[in-house]
């Protein structure tokens, strides 16, 4: 049978996660509908903390042996990034689509799983280059996760960072600021139709293989952070459209590890996340500068109905 997805998976220190990830999903296939593989990269096995086996994990392919999958494991002495071990990841495979997949993330077992998964996997071609589903927090309720690439929008888009770090500065949380930035979010608009975007969260991402390996992957300069925004703004270079489908739906758990410590100074100095996420941000405003110099002819916000096409 012809290998129709390859789902990867970069671990850092989320093993027990990514086992109930796995299983979430092994457990809603109910018979056999496709044949994949499963590559996990782990960048956290060389650290202190994470030198636990993945014996019941690798247990899985023959705990459910009703299901043809392969699953490979990775594990690297020094940590990559994430989208360095997501192109490791891929490579390792063939498959025509690639899901990429946080290891928080969840799949929903209902009566329509398996005829949405195959839609979702679907929408993955010649001119959509990556699709994303509708994503939901932990008690099923929407999360935002389509986004524009307005040029203001990415320029600013620290500053709800910046709120959630200093008590000061939710006061200068001004309306005008807060409207716009939910304009940018496409919040005013149907979350229950499919439409094209222009950017979308990483968190779970569906990638047309062709087009994955035209670009040469991620973008290895974005260690953590940015990559997802960056890979849809190559989509963009590249005349390829971004889709967000809500008919498949993913929960997401979501860590938000840069915004754990409050203040801005001991964020700064005490938390890498933070300083990856502020290091990112910039490497993406240098890279895409052509964007906020030629920012009225720059082309964003596209929120074109699927049924355009």
């Amino acid at each position: 049978m012809k290998v129709s997805l390859d789902i990867v998976y970069v671990n850092y220190l989320s093993l027990e996660k990514l086992q109930i990830s796995i299983e979430s999903f092994l457990a809603c296939l109910k018979k056999e509908i496709f044949y994949f593989n499963i590559f996990i990269i782990d960048n956290s096995y060389g650290e202190t903390g994470e030198k636990k086996e993945y014996k019941d994990i690798l247990n899985l392919p023959k705990k459910y042996n009703q299901i043809q999958f392969k699953l490979s494991i990775t594990k690297n002495l020094t940590n990559i990034g994430y989208g360095s071990g997501c192109n490791l990841g891929a490579s390792l495979g063939k498959s025509k689509k690639i899901l990429i997949l946080n290891c928080d993330t969840i799949f929903i077992n209902d009566i329509n799983f398996t005829n949405s998964l195959i839609n979702f996997l679907n929408k993955v071609n010649d001119k959509v280059a990556i699709c994303a589903p509708m994503i939901l927090n932990e008690k099923k309720q929407w999360e935002n996760s389509y986004f524009s690439f307005d040029p203001f929008f990415l320029l600013i888009k620290p500053i709800n960072h910046l709120f959630k770090l200093n008590k000061f500065l939710r006061f200068l949380n001004f309306k005008f600021i807060r409207n716009y930035l939910e304009k940018m979010a496409y919040l005013n608009r149907n979350k229950n139709r499919p439409v094209f975007v222009d950017w979308v969260s990483g968190c779970s991402m569906l990638i047309q293989r062709d087009f994955f390996e035209s670009i040469k992957g991620f973008d290895p300069k974005f260690f953590l952070y940015f990559e997802d925004i960056d890979i849809c703004r190559m989509a963009r270079e590249k005349s390829k459209k971004v889709l967000y489908y809500p008919e498949f739906k993913i929960i997401h758990i979501g860590n938000y590890e840069s915004s754990k410590k409050t203040g801005i100074l001991n964020s700064i100095f005490s938390n890498k996340t933070t300083r990856y996420h502020i290091s990112s941000w910039a490497k993406y405003l240098f890279k895409w500068r052509k964007d906020f110099l030629h920012y009225k002819n720059s082309k964003y916000t596209i929120f074109e109905n699927i049924n355009n096409e």
